[in-house]
């Protein structure tokens, strides 16, 4: 998964295109990014505030 600034919808199908799986862009909330990591597979990924 990559996380980027200010880019654009080629960008991301660039990044899919080497093999990413996710693309995040920012700004992103915290619920974007649990979101994402959720969606990756990562089960531990929860909205605990901190």
């Amino acid at each position: 998964m990559t996380v980027g600034a200010n880019a654009t919808q080629a960008d991301a199908q660039a990044g899919h295109a080497a093999g990413m799986d996710d693309y995040v862009p920012q700004p992103a909330s915290r619920g974007t990014m649990i979101f994402a990591l959720r969606r990756a597979g990562l089960a531990w990924a929860q909205d605990a505030r901190s």
